[in-house]
């Protein structure tokens, strides 16, 4: 490509940026799909994007910023191939976690928070907690938790929680619930966790009941039943850490 041609493309990606963010100003979702698809055949503009979207989510959060934030994230599901991270970057999070690392930047953290909006990614990350790495997880969902903004805080939170109640540490579990179900109230693995540690349940029973391929096997079953604008859950016997109940 020569000089020029590279010029008219760099030209061409910041009008587009100047189109998308006048469009989530505006509410234009036509235009901001219009935008999205584009850039599913420029991988740069998809790159720009992504940090546009990044952006707007750790600085004031995409729901402040435009009415519409529910389209505009299923939109990029849609048309972005780096528009959410998926369960293979909450696996290598978790990696570097173990690994005596950790994620440090709103970037990092911001996008994993959304990840986790998805109940497949939370489950993947949730069958990966493994009792023998509880300092790392407990360091690594503590740090997701602080960084998450309103609306995202019920998933990491949750998994702190948990994490928490396998080391036995009761209070820490319980103020990661309170923040849980602060930030959603029905978020049924805060439920469920709230209801067996209030009961009284040793950490001995915060057991793994799936392995991360069970998770992905489960979630494929039920792909035939899913209505693409809801997220799946497993059943609830899956995940309660009660083996009385399961059956």
């Amino acid at each position: 490509m020569t000089q020029r041609n590279k010029l008219q493309h760099s030209q061409a990606r910041d009008q587009a940026i100047d189109r998308y963010m006048q469009a989530l100003d505006q509410g234009d979702m036509d235009t901001v799909e219009a935008v999205l698809d584009q850039a599913a055949y420029d991988p740069e503009l998809d790159r720009l994007l992504h940090e546009v979207n990044t952006a707007l989510y750790v600085e004031d959060g995409l729901d402040t910023f435009v009415t519409n934030a529910e389209q505009v994230r299923s939109l990029a599901r849609q048309h972005l191939r780096s528009a959410f991270v998926d369960e293979t970057e909450v696996e290598a999070m978790i990696a570097t976690y173990r690994g005596g690392g950790r994620y440090a930047t709103d970037y990092q953290l911001a996008w994993i928070t959304v990840a986790l909006r998805d109940l497949r990614v939370r489950d993947d990350a949730w069958a990966r907690m493994d009792p023998a790495h509880q300092d790392a997880h407990r360091r690594l969902w503590t740090d997701v938790t602080r960084r998450a903004q309103p609306g995202y805080v019920a998933a990491p939170a949750s998994l702190l929680a948990f994490v928490a109640w396998q080391v036995g540490d009761g209070a820490l579990a319980n103020v990661a619930l309170d923040r849980a179900l602060a930030d959603e109230p029905g978020y049924s693995m805060a439920q469920l966790l709230r209801q067996v540690i209030t009961a009284g349940a040793p950490p001995s029973l915060a057991r793994l009941p799936m392995t991360p391929e069970e998770v992905a096997a489960s979630y494929d079953d039920a792909e035939d039943d899913l209505d693409g604008d809801h997220d799946h859950e497993l059943d609830p016997d899956v995940h309660d850490p009660d083996p009385e109940s399961e059956h």
